[in-house]
């Protein structure tokens, strides 16, 4: 009888002992353990040098400043909607003028962009982001962002355009600065009787 409990006694040992909850057996985990979260890419990456390449991304851009589209892609042939004071035709790079203001804003000073028309030309309607075109004129004169001459350190001599026409021996001057890393155009001198 002693060994029938003995032998009693050990088999429920083993068994109390196999029958553990999973989480107790489990191995721990380093208490540093974080998820990894990857970076968010940079929507605008900055001009991080004044070459070629550069030039041109910040000339593009100011020459999107200068024909009023501040550089919103949109079906120009079909507004998303008119009426009698407008046409207004939904951006479709951009989701709000915050979103536009800061890609403008990494490559031109927020100056020049506020001597623009820039606050009236896009409201949201009926809950599209839209760029709002009137009576006025737009892009009565520009630059060609595809040919330029560094004259400076800092700044290009720029082919000027009326109607989007070259104007043979018309140029227009672009600054340009660093400020922390990133280059913007700070400053623009047109021909002589379109400042």
């Amino acid at each position: 009888m002693k060994k029938l409990l003995t032998i009693t006694a050990v088999c429920l040992l083993a068994l109390s002992a196999c029958a553990k909850k999973p989480e107790e057996t489990a191995e721990p985990q380093p208490a540093s353990a974080e998820p990894t979260v990857e970076a968010e890419p940079v929507k605008y990456p900055p001009i991080t040098a004044l070459d070629e390449d550069g030039v041109k991304t910040l000339l593009k851009v100011y020459a999107s400043v200068m024909d009023e589209t501040f550089g919103a892609e949109c079906d120009w042939n079909t507004p998303f909607k008119e009426d009698d004071v407008a046409r207004y035709y939904e951006v479709k790079n951009f989701g709000n003028a915050d979103e536009l203001k800061e890609y403008l804003y990494t490559y031109v000073d927020e100056k020049l962009i506020e001597d623009t028309s820039f606050l009236n030309d896009f409201m949201v309607v009926d809950g599209k982001f839209c760029a709002v075109r009137g009576g006025r004129g737009y892009g009565y004169y520009g630059i060609d962002p595809t040919s330029f001459e560094m004259t400076g350190e800092d700044q290009a001599k720029v082919p000027f355009t009326l109607m989007g026409e070259p104007q043979e021996g018309s140029f227009a001057v672009i600054g340009f600065k660093e400020t922390d890393g990133a280059w913007k155009v700070v400053s623009v001198q047109l021909p002589e009787g379109f400042n």
